[in-house]
């Protein structure tokens, strides 16, 4: 197995996370947090606090108490604070703090603070929901599908529960803000810095420019922290302001992912091709929309699969609950969406008998054709990559042999290990940004100096793999060596805004922005010795985001990983072996193969445990494994005219069809 370059870095003691930072007469912060999850708290009475200690409520806050979504201007749905004021809408909301020279002395102080609380009904499931409590739907509708599933002779319903998922991270979940009375800095992982320091700002009212987010490193990539760095760093920074003493700020470590449940209706023609579907989803966001909104709309807009419904109908709900709003979905809503559509084929393929890939060729959303070559099509293109991970796995005579023996011994009638196996697909697009209330713009400012590059971006936080192909990237372009390119620490008072990204955005649209800077200081520097600056800008029209299915005309915009798990069944213990994964994967041309390789590696491995432990593509994830199982990559590489070298970007795509393959193959052992 490939192994990370921070990895090495991080064992070595050569990366400086928040932890390692030394800030001079540190102060601590001690959150009292709701006790219940809906109703409405007085505080009865409060310590005298002693010097240098100050008690923090909503009053403190000059500006605004509400939290901005991440990204856009417009704020987490109705009455989610920094502070509750009155009202709490979740479990362990932030009431007030305590900040002071030491902790233990600042969380006595908070623990003498009495609170009265009326407590009110909580809404703690998505089944049934009150209309009140729906924060975002969404429907789309094709055709006649009402009509044409009422005149199919196969048809199959299923409904797939996605379970409830917390992720612990490794390290502690903080900020550290210091104010010197003139301006404040503010160290928090976030993947947003620059939508952070607008929301201090407001907070605050003060102007952006005396406000420097600066980012440290992270254990884990700061795309699976969303709303909580906001948090962290509103308190730390009125806590700074009242003690005018650096402040370090903790919450919980983890965050939580919340039920989605899918149903799915299809129906078949005579010849085994879809002719209509009904899908719905209702997902759980949590106490507050906050960045789900976008996510929900991802997610929705890939329900379909990477298949072609002539005649659907897809609605989704999102509702509002009384739980923590720390909440995302993973891989941006298509970890969920793929889940149930691939089942839902695999069903499909079952209940006319059908090898599970023949029957997925010819129902694909784009239909194969005879082109080929490095100007190949995308039918053709899905095509080959389907039919490449079938060759290496051998999987069309695995799973006919297979289906043999299982039609011949049920389970839990065999008294030998038993075999199965199952195939996905998905795609992912890296043409989706967050909805915003305008234009998006994405900038980046390169120096060239002493035969040195500098690279200044925002998105530059987004892990050490990010880094690496940026570097890359700007190596290939000017023909340097990695050594001579640095890519300057994420400080907004440093940096450009990048704007609102995600990884697997950041590969195509802040790695074009690089390429095309680079190419311009190449041009320029063999006219001049003098020092070159670039600043690249490049604007996501909101009007043209997505608003609507994936289409056929989308195909060769996506990046696609079809994969195949095979599984042995253990009769004694129920226990399923993992004993190869075989992903084939089409995502442009490869900028570094090894890194590439991690980057599979690290995410199929992810969406196997959630899958192994919990049943479902997402649980209580620590990502760590004790034994990986063997993992075959191909990587099909086609040029993406749109992408810097020609490369699209991989981000999440390995661990999307991780679960439906896994239990695809259970479900093969098993006879189930």
């Amino acid at each position: 197995m490939n192994v990370r370059e921070e990895a090495t870095e991080t064992i070595k003691g050569n990366l400086a996370f928040l932890g390692d930072m030394k800030f001079q007469n540190l102060g601590h912060a001690q959150i009292v947090s709701s006790q219940i999850y809906s109703g409405s708290f007085e505080i009865l009475s409060k310590p005298q606090m002693p010097p240098g200690y100050f008690l923090i409520t909503a009053d403190n806050i000059l500006g605004d108490n509400r939290l901005s979504s991440c990204g856009v201007s417009a704020f987490c749905g109705e009455g989610l604070q920094v502070f509750a004021d009155r009202k709490i809408l979740y479990l362990g909301q932030p009431l007030c703090m305590v900040a002071g020279p030491d902790l233990k002395k600042a969380a006595k102080l908070a623990r003498e603070i009495v609170i009265e609380y009326s407590e009110e009904q909580p809404q703690l499931s998505i089944e049934q929901p009150d209309p009140q409590s729906i924060t975002d739907s969404w429907s789309h509708t094709q055709g006649d599908p009402e009509k044409m599933l009422a005149g199919c002779r196969t048809v199959v319903e299923a409904e797939y529960n996605v379970n409830f998922g917390e992720y612990v991270f490794t390290e502690q979940q903080s900020a550290v803000a210091s104010w010197n009375l003139k301006s404040l800095e503010v160290f928090c992982p976030t993947k947003n810095a620059f939508h952070v320091r607008d929301h201090i700002a407001s907070m605050l009212s003060l102007q952006p420019g005396k406000i420097s987010i600066i980012v440290p490193e992270a254990a884990q990539d700061p795309g699976e922290k969303e709303v909580l760095p906001m948090l962290l760093a509103s308190l730390a920074s009125l806590a700074t302001i009242a003690t005018e003493t650096p402040v370090l700020v903790t919450l919980n470590n983890s965050i939580r992912q919340y039920p989605t449940t899918i149903k799915y209706k299809t129906g078949l023609d005579s010849s085994g091709k879809i002719a209509a579907s009904s899908i719905h989803m209702v997902t759980d966001s949590g106490a507050s929309p906050c960045s789900s909104p976008y996510f929900f709309r991802r997610g929705t807009y890939t329900l379909a699969g990477a298949y072609y419904h002539p005649h659907v109908m897809i609605t989704a709900q999102s509702v509002r609950t009384n739980k923590v709003p720390f909440t995302r979905f993973f891989s941006s809503g298509a970890m969920e969406s793929f889940f149930a559509a691939e089942l839902q084929m695999t069903r499909l393929s079952k209940a006319v008998g059908m090898d599970p890939v023949l029957f997925r060729k010819q129902n694909l959303l784009v239909p194969q054709t005879q082109s080929r070559g490095k100007s190949q099509h995308a039918g053709g293109l899905i095509h080959d990559l389907i039919d490449r991970v079938c060759h290496v796995s051998d999987f069309h005579r695995k799973y006919s042999a297979y289906e043999a023996l299982s039609g011949k011994e049920r389970f839990p009638h065999f008294n030998h290990p038993v075999r199965g196996i199952g195939f996905a697909l998905s795609y992912f697009g890296f043409d989706f940004v967050d909805e915003t209330p305008d234009d998006a713009q994405h900038t980046v400012k390169l120096v060239w100096q002493d035969n040195l590059l500098q690279i200044f971006t925002s998105a530059s936080h987004m892990g050490h793999s990010l880094k690496q192909i940026f570097c890359a990237i700007a190596g290939t372009v000017l023909s340097i060596k990695p050594e001579q390119i640095e890519i300057c620490p994420m400080d907004t008072s440093r940096v450009p805004d990048s704007g609102p990204i995600h990884e697997s955005h950041a590969v195509t649209e802040i790695g074009k922005l690089i390429e095309e800077a680079c190419k311009k200081i190449k041009t320029k520097i063999q006219k001049t010795k003098k020092p070159v600056t670039v600043v690249q800008t490049a604007i996501t029209d909101r009007h043209k985001q997505r608003k609507n299915l994936y289409s056929r005309d989308d195909a060769r915009d996506l990046a696609w990983c079809a994969m195949v798990c095979e599984v042995l069944m253990d009769p004694a213990t129920l226990e399923a072996q993992v004993t190869g994964i075989w992903s084939a994967i089409e995502a442009g041309m490869i900028i570094d193969k090894d890194l590439a390789r991690i980057q599979c590696e690290r995410e199929i491995a992810g969406g196997l445990e959630s899958v192994i432990q919990t049943g479902s593509p997402r649980g209580h994830r620590f990502r760590a494994m004790q034994a990986l199982p063997p993992i075959h990559l191909s990587f099909m590489e086609y040029p993406y005219n749109k992408g810097p070298l020609g490369a699209k970007g991989i981000g999440e795509l390995p661990s999307l069809p991780v679960a439906p393959a896994y239990i695809a193959a259970v479900s093969q052992a098993t006879g189930f």
